[in-house]
């Protein structure tokens, strides 16, 4: 885990003199070592910790805010896009959200609308964790033979703020949220074909 954007070198330089296999967890700041982390190679777990808005509706306040606080706050949201964009390989995770299961699609989105590409989003969810831990046949992907891990959801969970994930299979298995609505069809309906109407 990199507490901070200098501790890349340093375990670069550990993985390098074991001979290692590393994956990295980020802490939010890695678009301050693009290039460091392109040349070194190593998949980054990145972390959706973007910093709220500093306070500075009073003069107070924004004597207190720094260049930096500032900085972070606008570049934060892009950080994902940045390292895909340098081709960094990504992943996400949720660790360090106070409040995971409201925050993280919400962030996710945001990451998206800053340049990440909701198909590189996908498969920092998806196929990236599943080929770097060499589970790609049974992990990530929807194909014969693999695990039935699915999601369903009211939308597109990457674009749309309202959309909610309603059912989740686990190895086949459904389980349902307190979003998931199931519309009873049975009834009597009318249906108008042309200028004629059936019922």
């Amino acid at each position: 885990t990199a507490d901070n954007e200098q501790a890349y070198q340093r375990i670069t330089k550990i993985r390098d003199e074991f001979k290692l296999k590393m994956i990295v967890q980020g802490n939010g700041y890695e678009y301050r070592r693009l290039a460091q982390l392109k040349a070194a190679g190593m998949p980054v777990i990145v972390p959706l910790l973007f910093p709220n808005a500093p306070e500075v509706e009073h003069p107070d306040q924004a004597l207190d805010t720094s260049l930096e606080g500032m900085q972070h706050w606008e570049q934060a949201p892009s950080n994902l896009a940045m390292l895909d964009q340098a081709g960094v390989t990504v992943m996400l995770t949720p660790a360090g959200l106070k409040e995971p299961k409201k925050d993280f699609w919400m962030r996710v989105r945001l990451a998206v609308r800053r340049g990440l590409t909701a198909d590189h989003a996908l498969a920092a969810l998806t196929t990236t964790p599943a080929n770097i831990l060499g589970q790609q046949k049974r992990l990530g992907s929807v194909q014969v033979g693999a695990m039935a891990n699915l999601v369903v959801a009211s939308g597109d969970l990457f674009a749309d703020d309202q959309a909610q994930i309603e059912i989740s299979f686990v190895e086949g298995k459904a389980f349902t949220t307190e979003h998931y609505r199931r519309f009873e069809l049975r009834g009597n309906w009318t249906a108008q074909f042309g200028e004629k109407n059936a019922n």
